[in-house]
């Protein structure tokens, strides 16, 4: 199944709300047996997770919407593609989302977008990620926002250190 059929499936699967750019392949031509693997995970660990396809979905809409404030103000606008969350052995509870870096134009870039993944610990359902007023209003955790500022952060800054990165002699 090719990158955009799985793209789709997760759409369709998730309801996701967040997306932009189309989802073409910007790795080498090696890298589509990596791809292929990475979404056998994406597949599992949505059929392994807590969250409902509603309840993910909403999760993807608050993360979007905080997005544009916070982290895609910046060299890179983001994709929110996948979440799932699930508890483990040891009951912690841990959440992965699975995204997208798209570099703003003027930013030095291989490609148009980078497939990237942030895992989350001590996170394990709707109501550790969400925040739900008595009014209905929600919004994401503090910790949980908090956590994913962590992750995106690291995530540029590894990003501008491989493309910036000089060749070795």
């Amino acid at each position: 199944m090719g990158l955009k059929q799985c793209w789709m499936l997760g759409v369709m699967t998730m309801g996701a709300t967040a997306c932009s750019a189309d989802f073409e392949s910007t790795q080498p031509d090696h890298a589509a047996e990596a791809d292929t693997e990475q979404l056998g995970e994406v597949r599992d660990a949505l059929r392994r997770s807590t969250l409902t396809r509603s309840q993910a979905s909403t999760v993807l809409f608050l993360i979007d919407r905080v997005c544009g404030d916070t982290w895609c103000s910046g060299d890179y606008n983001y994709g929110f593609d996948y979440l799932a969350c699930w508890d483990t052995p040891t009951g912690e509870g841990v959440c992965k989302l699975w995204l997208r870096l798209i570099p703003r134009e003027g930013m030095p870039s291989a490609g148009r977008h980078y497939f990237r993944s942030c895992t989350t610990r001590g996170f394990r359902d709707f109501e550790s990620l969400v925040h739900t007023t008595r009014y209905g209003y929600q919004s994401l955790e503090p910790e949980y926002y908090d956590a994913l500022t962590e992750c995106t952060t690291e995530l540029e800054a590894r990003l501008r250190q491989h493309l910036f990165a000089k060749p070795a002699p």
